[in-house]
């Protein structure tokens, strides 16, 4: 990890950007997919 230049810190940035964005819409969809109008699930 030490010789990492800007270009691949920035790589891996948008990556795991890209990750985090794609998890918070799954577990948003999820919880409107497991939240039926009238109460809740569990």
């Amino acid at each position: 990890m030490m010789g990492m230049d800007a270009q691949s810190a920035a790589h891996i940035l948008v990556i795991v950007l890209i990750a985090l964005g794609n998890i918070g819409h799954m577990m948003d969809k999820k919880k409107r997919a497991g939240a039926p109008v009238g109460g809740g699930s569990k």
